[in-house]
């Protein structure tokens, strides 16, 4: 076995492993979504009897709705809440953003699945079919970083560009080798 097949056995064993975390993590968001939109749904739509318990939680002194709050308020989510008998609402319509936060992580661990699939199975990494998964993948990335900051977003979107262009010529010169032969 020459050098090059060795190589290649190697990008597909870690395709291989990379693929099933892949497939492992999407079904955690997979499970995480449809738990937060379960709890959005039902903190919605019971929202009388859970803020009826919770004000009579802080009335008993068991429970510091301000201090709950303030355990809230981390991950990017800031909850401003100012009227006690809303608390359930603006908590379930947190839950149903996280909910859509983590399909959108599904999504893009499906495509990332996708890519590395093809690898695993394909003769070269260099394949039209895989830079397309790949742009997917580099788009939702992008956008995932923008959500924390421009100047960040802006960095992985043109570092994730300057990779999918070496891709990009690498499948040429995949294409012109496949042709001399």
């Amino acid at each position: 076995m020459n050098e090059q097949n060795k190589k290649l056995e190697r990008i597909k064993k870690s395709s291989n492993v990379a693929m099933i975390l892949a497939r492992i993590a999407k079904i955690v968001c997979i499970v995480g979504a449809a738990i937060c939109i379960v709890w959005g749904v039902g903190l919605i739509a019971f929202h009388d009897k859970v803020n009826a318990e919770l004000q009579r939680a802080e009335a008993e002194g068991s429970v510091d709705l301000n201090e709950l709050i303030m355990e809230l308020n981390v991950g990017g989510f800031t909850m401003s809440y100012s009227d006690s008998d809303r608390f359930s609402e603006t908590l379930g319509v947190y839950m149903l953003l996280a909910c859509v936060v983590m399909t959108i992580f599904a999504v893009l661990l499906h495509f990332t699945g996708r890519v590395f699939k093809k690898i695993k199975k394909s003769d070269s990494p260099f394949q039209k079919s895989i830079l397309k998964d790949m742009i997917v993948v580099f788009a939702l990335i992008t956008l995932l970083a923008l959500q924390s900051s421009i100047l960040i977003g802006v960095m992985v979107g043109f570092s994730l560009w300057c990779i999918y262009s070496v891709f990009d010529y690498g499948c040429e010169l995949q294409q012109l080798s496949d042709e001399t032969l």
